[in-house]
């Protein structure tokens, strides 16, 4: 499985899909050999990054890296981060 630090793109035009669809994430899974409770995935889109990925069991950060994303309040503060340098700190990578 993908471990801190490997970048995986899954893009679009290879799987027929944008986010939030679900066939986007599962390819992404699938091609880091990845199962969904060992995934997080990190974006600033509430509905494209954050809602795409709950629903499959993947652990959804939203990016706010000013503290004022509109959906912040629709986000619990543990699923928030404001750097990808906390990212780091939370996975403890």
């Amino acid at each position: 499985s993908a471990t801190y630090g490997e970048r995986l793109s899954a893009a679009s035009s290879a799987c027929g899909a944008t986010k939030p669809s679900r066939k986007i994430f599962e390819e992404a899974l699938a091609r880091s050999h990845t199962r969904p409770e060992e995934a997080v995935h990190v974006g600033d889109s509430y509905e494209e990054d954050f809602l795409g990925a709950h629903p499959l069991g993947i652990s959804p950060l939203l990016l706010d890296r000013n503290g004022d994303h509109p959906a912040a309040g629709r986000v619990p503060s543990h699923a928030r981060i404001q750097s990808l340098v906390e990212l780091r700190e939370r996975l403890g990578a």
